[in-house]
């Protein structure tokens, strides 16, 4: 339509030639300002989206208290009493359904089922990894879901169906996050690992040593113990 404008005014001799063709030029270069402008609110908006998006991890309430106020972890003893247990995922999957279960101090219990019945997701709701959607679940005299964080480290201990291994010694994989380990206390390993420290020379024996990637499960299972 410019085009088409101009050259009619241009023929009729209303508008010089180089008149039209300076107008042209600067018509092109009217646009990137606009254009800025339009990249810059487009990344304010890009950067504002993330920028909730983030901020809803730190604003984010935990599911589970993380330490216990003013008292000490408890030592929970006695039965585990698992009561119509049921837990739902996100987006509505039914995983667990009325489970009952009761597991006495000292008994030990095997759950037996076919891949994807809930036997990992009803372990990790004891955990406390997940927050079960209805029912209880008690630990002596104690409902899972009213402990803290702190409380669970100190009565469970918990081994994945796929060891993860820590770089490092086994020394280091057994005495990861124990206190005294983390503090420097060059006895923690003689004190609560004393016939593995003489046997395994834990503190220079590699985390890829043959008779550590053979025993991958048997240090899992005994990291646990370390710190119960």
């Amino acid at each position: 339509m410019i085009f088409l404008l101009g050259g009619w005014l241009s023929i009729n001799g209303e508008l010089e030639l180089g008149s039209l063709v300076a107008f042209l030029s600067a018509q092109e270069k009217l646009f990137d300002p606009w254009r800025e402008l339009i990249d810059v609110y487009q990344s304010y908006q890009e950067a504002s989206v993330s920028y909730r998006q983030t901020m809803q991890f730190f604003d984010h309430e935990p599911e589970f208290k993380l330490e216990p106020h003013g008292r000490e972890p408890y030592h929970l003893e006695g039965r585990i009493d698992v009561q119509d247990l049921s837990f739902k995922t996100d987006s509505d999957v039914q995983l667990l359904n009325g489970i009952n279960l009761s597991v006495k101090s000292g008994e030990q219990v095997a759950l037996v089922g076919f891949s994807g019945s809930g036997k990992s997701t009803l372990a990790q709701c004891i955990g406390q990894l997940y927050k079960y959607t209805s029912g209880h679940i008690w630990m002596g005299d104690k409902e899972v879901a009213e402990l803290t964080k702190k409380d669970i480290a100190h009565n469970i201990g918990l081994v994945a169906q796929s060891p993860f291994i820590f770089d490092g010694t086994i020394e280091d994989n057994l005495l990861y996050g124990c206190k005294a380990r983390m503090n420097g206390d060059p006895s923690a390993s003689g004190r609560m690992l004393p016939d593995l420290d003489e046997k395994l020379k834990l503190s220079s024996r590699p985390a890829c040593s043959p008779i550590f990637c053979a025993s991958v499960s048997t240090v899992s299972l005994t990291a646990p113990a370390t710190h119960n």
